[in-house]
């Protein structure tokens, strides 16, 4: 079952580890072409090295204190499909990440009107299969300035989404979802904003 968490370290494997799953690393070629950001911790490793390309996208989030949830990049007939483990359409995002000198990994994805999907959710099982409460499209961006928490810095992540959905009566609403998080040089982790709006 797929349960969202606002754990903020559950939640940064969740919302972007698909972004980095499917990612090729740098080859020798593509190192070499990079720029020249060598520093004085790596001054003879390579430049810094810029990974982009096209991705499934597939967002699950829920929000406690509101009682609301979303799925993007499925609709309702293809989420079933994808609680169950099987291979169906979904939406797509463009990830940019930069791999600085010293290993660690910058993250941006976006996804452009997307589907979205909005739940009346108590118990934060976005595949229990209740009927989304509203239905439309989104834009949604992520951010990671370190990925892989290399603790060389502290690590700021988040995303935001916005869009537009129809609920079940006719109505139309705006629906924003946002999650700002950090994790310090010591792994502490702060959650700043978290949380859904449906107006």
């Amino acid at each position: 079952m797929y349960r969202a968490s606002l754990a903020a370290a559950a939640l940064a494997c969740a919302a972007f580890i698909s972004a980095c799953g499917d990612r090729a690393a740098p080859t020798e070629s593509a190192s070499r072409e990079g720029p020249d950001l060598r520093t004085t911790r790596n001054p003879d490793g390579p430049g810094a090295v810029v990974d982009s390309g096209e991705l499934p996208f597939t967002f699950f989030f829920t929000d406690p204190a509101s009682g609301l949830g979303i799925v993007a990049g499925l609709t309702p007939e293809t989420l079933p499909g994808f609680c169950a483990d099987e291979d169906v359409e979904r939406g797509t995002s463009i990830v940019r990440g930069v791999i600085r000198p010293d290993g660690s990994l910058v993250d941006h994805e976006r996804s452009h009107k997307v589907s979205v999907m909005v739940f009346l959710d108590d118990d934060q099982d976005l595949c229990d299969g209740s009927a989304p409460f509203a239905i439309g499209t989104a834009n949604f961006f992520s951010h990671d300035n370190d990925f892989f928490v290399s603790g060389d810095r502290t690590n700021s992540f988040g995303f935001r989404l916005n869009g537009q959905v129809i609920d079940v009566n006719g109505g139309r609403h705006h629906v924003s979802a946002a999650f700002q998080g950090n994790v310090g040089r010591g792994g502490d982790v702060r959650v700043t904003r978290s949380g859904i709006e449906l107006r």
